[in-house]
């Protein structure tokens, strides 16, 4: 169950939604999305997403097949593919809940900025199954401040970057990252709302425990709002 900070950011979210500049390029007479839950595609066992390179080619490959420039879902999706790293935990209870949703496409393409906002923070998140180069970008609509947190970018997007800078509505100000500095993943962007980031800078969880789940998912609602295609 969502906070009521959170229910009130995905209200205001809904209500402006319109108004909204595309975060990924995305043409209806020429691109294709398709929605997907990974745990669904056939095929995708742990021999495949254990190796970086057989779990780039396979994704790249169902993407094709399905004639889609884009592959996106994962909210509150429970994810086998976090066993590939101890970064998620390992014992009893891994972190396997997604947060945010992924949207799977070609390392370059360009990021944009759905509203004006402030740059928050940004880091290089290193290591097996994490973001890589990250940006967070702070937001208000109307009284309601909220953060987004893009991951899985491109580092050379981080250069010269500073905090504190605004971005007006439809500034391009990332691309997807390649697999050798976004984590080790096939090119994709996770996208993540959220309400009250504390102290935190340049990272957020973006999967949780199962016994997490009204933790987190009360703190990140819905981000497909924010996709051209949703």
């Amino acid at each position: 169950m969502m906070n009521e900070e959170a229910v009130n950011i995905a209200h205001v979210l809904k209500k402006h939604s319109q108004d909204f500049f595309p975060v990924l390029p995305f043409d209806a007479k020429r691109d294709t999305a398709l929605p997907v839950r990974l745990k669904d595609i056939a095929g995708l066992t742990p021999e495949v997403f254990q190796h970086t390179d057989l779990f780039c080619d396979f994704m790249q490959q169902y993407r094709e097949k399905a004639k889609a420039t884009y592959l996106y879902g994962g909210y509150r999706e429970v994810r086998d593919i976090y066993l590939r790293s101890k970064l998620f935990g390992t014992g009893d209870e891994q972190r396997t809940l997604h947060l945010g949703v992924d949207v799977w496409c070609a390392a370059g393409t360009p990021v944009t900025t759905p509203i004006g906002g402030m740059i928050h923070s940004f880091a290089y998140n290193e290591g097996l199954g994490n973001y890589g180069a990250t940006i967070i970008m702070q937001y208000q609509l109307e009284t309601f401040n909220f953060y987004v947190l893009y991951g899985h970018l491109s580092l050379k997007n981080l250069i010269g970057l500073e905090e504190g800078v605004f971005l007006t509505r439809g500034t391009t100000f990332a691309h997807i990252g390649n697999p050798d500095e976004n984590g080790s993943w096939p090119p994709h962007l996770h996208i993540q709302i959220i309400g009250d980031i504390g102290f935190v800078k340049g990272d957020y969880p973006g999967v949780c425990k199962l016994s997490e789940a009204q933790q987190y998912l009360g703190n990140s609602p819905d981000p497909t709002i924010l996709l051209p295609f949703s």
